[in-house]
């Protein structure tokens, strides 16, 4: 009866997950992003790159997965570093991509708190709020492969950025109770 009920819900969770990186393209192209410099943060291979390429934007992707960042394209700059430390200026990237990390990160507080020094205009910050099903399912599927990750509901998040700094400017894009993502942008 368990092993029935958790190979059901494993492949619940394989479907909640395709329908993650199946509706991707549509997601980061709300996303709105044409020039400026951009950092990716837990971007690994800087897949989004490849979906909002031009000539116009310099884009970094930070991970510690070296692995990972050795697949990224020639045109994306990688930094092998912590999201928690200081590494870059304040106030030199246009834009931060938080996409499917955050969950990942062992400070999420901090990277939010690190992101906001970077940043010069907007945050795109994508995960799954624990607070619906499938953010749920997503949470299980990460503890049934031994991923270790520590998931926050929207409000938690929201919470956290209004601790940064109450002025900024939240807009929740989206948030589908289904699959449990939501798209969140933070501007100055």
């Amino acid at each position: 009866m368990v092993m029935g009920l958790s190979n059901f819900l494993l492949r619940l969770s394989y479907k909640y997950l395709f329908r993650s990186f199946r509706d991707t393209y549509f997601f980061i192209n709300d996303f709105k992003i044409s020039e400026g410099n951009v950092l990716d943060i837990g971007g690994g291979p800087g897949n989004i790159y490849d979906i909002i390429e031009t000539d116009r934007i310099y884009y970094i992707t930070l991970d510690i997965d070296f692995e990972l960042l050795s697949y990224a394209s020639n045109k994306v700059d990688k930094v092998l570093a912590s999201s928690n430390e200081k590494i870059f200026r304040d106030g030199v990237f246009d834009h931060i991509i938080i996409y499917e990390a955050l969950h990942h990160f062992t400070d999420p507080i901090m990277t939010l708190y690190r992101s906001y020094q970077y940043l010069s205009k907007c945050i795109h910050l994508v995960d799954f709020d624990v607070g619906k099903l499938g953010g749920l399912l997503f949470k299980w599927f990460h503890y049934m492969v031994l991923m270790k990750t520590i998931f926050y509901s929207l409000n938690d998040i929201i919470g956290f950025i209004h601790w940064l700094n109450p002025s900024l400017k939240l807009k929740i894009k989206w948030s589908n109770i289904l699959n449990g993502m939501y798209y969140l942008r933070i501007c100055k």
